[in-house]
């Protein structure tokens, strides 16, 4: 117990400030995780036949998955602008 405890306990907290990088990498663990079971399923599927539609159906689950993972990329003319807004405020 004691002050060592809490601050031990605040330092493995999550802050504002890295939230949004715990929640990036959280998004990205999980968009592996359901394209392995995505994988698995497919492989299982496929052992015994060898069907374009599956391959479709497979391919298709592969592309929704990156599009809810990659990010949008400022131009640099757009990331100095909200780096300026940033340090003014």
């Amino acid at each position: 117990g004691g002050v060592g405890k809490i601050y031990e306990c605040h330092r493995q907290a999550p802050t504002l400030h890295n939230f949004s990088f715990i929640q990036q990498k959280l998004i990205e663990f999980m968009a592996v995780e359901d394209m392995l079971f995505d994988i698995q399923e497919f492989q299982q599927r496929t052992v015994d036949r060898h069907a374009l539609k599956d391959l479709n159906e497979f391919v298709t689950k592969v592309n929704q998955i990156q599009i809810t993972t990659v990010q949008p990329q400022l131009s640099f003319q757009n990331q100095l602008q909200q780096r300026v807004e940033e340090h003014s405020n």
